[in-house]
């Protein structure tokens, strides 16, 4: 009966290919639009792994800037990943059995509704208004895929295409910081005071996905076991990535995850094991660096550094900060928004509400998104949806952090420091409230969530072997219970002096 229905899914496809044929003749954009509609329902039916490994490759690979990154239709442009983001829930609402769902997402979704409810209510702008709601739902998908992803495919399947992803991730990104290629997403002069040249800094989709991979490096290492191998192989392109970002929020995410991985890692053994194993790659990494500097006159590579040492590392300083327009920027948004947080804190003013005035040239940030953004996600989520929001996003995330204490289960340990990591991070560039950031984010809590039902690990016993050494010889054999022996054991054997 399986293989009856898989040819039966063959041929229907097949014959759904010919009426795209037909189509193709009168409309060719409705030709398109039917065979990716059926190629999407065939993939799911057959091989709904790859809908979360298709995910995975759309959303987070580095890709030259001809790529397109959206496929447009009637209502709006949809990125290249949303329909299979969406085929990853759908398969894992519909598959029997371990199916997971938190009782927490559908308080959040209740939340976000009522604000989408109070904004319209109070009249705020359509566009802003979608605007405001449309990262929350690939948010909301995010958490149901992530939760539901290992019902379809395995962590080690996972890890393998996350290495493909970053290390082609990896080659672009050097291509682009070599001149060679334009790819999607921002790329600016690594500088704080506006300088016109030095290294470029280079923010693509594969950034973010590379940071929460060296977040979860580092907490695996302190709190699980894992293969040098799968370290080196994920660590390499991972910090390389981020270190092209040129970012102080990777050093912010990276510092908290180090922290929380050293309290969610159990025995002092493990921390100090942990520690130790970290300082020795560091170690190796600098001596690698500084050779590769001694030996070779590399004016590409000495340019990465001083762009890192003087944006990020002096960036960390107070008068760097005060001197620096963009974190300026956030500290003013800051004032501007509490005041009118306060004039609804428990509701909230609803979705696409403004707490600032428009300013600068038409089609400027300032002018069209500022006035409804703010860099620190909690202080936007308060003005969109108040206290019960606010309430309601804490449920969702937290409960899997706090949950890992106390419990020795290295997989959640490992994805709440992550977790945690980018939440920190939101309170000056909101993970939620980008693409596809605001999917990696959700992914991030469906597998915490997923991962509290691991059971605890206990302190292994000692094996067979070991205790037989233990014991003298006549203890050490496997007589069995007295019931299973053989009377003849029991004997006293006959005396031969």
């Amino acid at each position: 009966m399986h293989k009856f229905g898989d040819v039966a899914w063959v041929a229907g496809s097949m014959a759904a290919v010919g009426l795209a044929v037909l189509l193709a003749i009168k409309s060719p954009t409705v030709a398109v639009a039917v065979f990716g509609v059926i190629v999407w329902v065939v993939v799911a039916k057959l091989r709904p792994a790859w809908m979360f490994h298709l995910t995975l490759v759309t959303a987070f690979l580095a890709v030259p800037a001809f790529v397109p990154k959206t496929i447009p239709t009637p209502v709006g442009g949809l990125f290249i990943f949303e329909p299979f983001l969406l085929g990853c829930v759908v398969v894992g609402l519909f598959k029997k059995g371990d199916r997971l769902v938190p009782r927490s997402l559908l308080v959040f979704i209740a939340a976000s509704a009522l604000a989408f409810f109070i904004g319209i209510y109070n009249q705020t702008p359509s566009v802003p208004r979608i605007a405001d709601i449309r990262p929350l739902i690939d948010v909301v998908l995010g958490v149901v895929a992530g939760a539901n992803i290992l019902n379809f495919t395995s962590l080690k399947t996972l890890i393998r295409t996350t290495k493909w992803i970053l290390w082609i991730s990896l080659g672009m990104t050097l291509a682009g910081s070599f001149g060679v290629l334009d790819l999607v997403g921002r790329s600016e002069v690594a500088s704080l005071v506006g300088d016109t040249t030095g290294a470029d800094r280079l923010i693509t989709p594969a950034t973010y996905f590379a940071l929460a991979v060296a977040c979860g490096v580092i907490a695996a290492m302190v709190t699980a076991k894992a293969s040098a191998r799968t370290i080196l192989s994920l660590a390499t392109p991972a910090f390389a990535i981020i270190f092209l970002s040129f970012s102080r929020n990777n050093i912010l995410a990276l510092c908290v995850a180090f922290a929380w991985a050293l309290i969610a890692a159990g025995p002092a053994s493990r921390k100090v094991a942990g520690v130790g194993k970290l300082l020795f790659i560091a170690l190796i990494g600098g001596v690698a660096i500084t050779a590769l500097m001694t030996l070779f006159d590399i004016p590409w590579l000495q340019e990465q550094l001083d762009g890192f040492g003087s944006r990020v590392l002096g960036g960390l300083s107070a008068d760097a900060i005060q001197a620096d327009g963009s974190a300026q920027f956030r500290v003013g948004e800051n004032d501007q928004i509490l005041p009118v947080i306060g004039t609804s804190p428990f509701w909230g003013l609803g979705f696409g509400a403004a707490y600032k005035d428009p300013y600068g040239p038409i089609d400027y940030f300032t002018s069209t998104t500022a006035p409804y953004y703010a860099h620190n996600y909690y202080y936007w989520l308060m003005l969109k949806g108040g206290v019960v929001a606010l309430a309601a996003f804490a449920l969702l995330v937290l409960r899997p952090v706090f949950a890992v204490l106390g419990a020795n289960r290295p997989r959640l340990a490992v994805t709440s420091a992550v977790l945690l990591a980018f939440l920190v991070v939101s309170t000056v560039a909101p993970m939620p409230n980008g693409f596809p950031t605001g999917l990696l984010f959700g992914l991030l809590v469906g597998l915490a969530h997923r991962f509290t039902s691991d059971a605890p690990m206990t302190q292994p016993v000692m094996s067979v072997k070991k205790v037989n050494k233990s014991l003298p010889a006549w203890a050490a054999k496997p007589h069995g219970f007295p019931s299973q022996r053989d009377p003849a054991l029991d004997r006293p054997k006959a005396s031969h002096s």
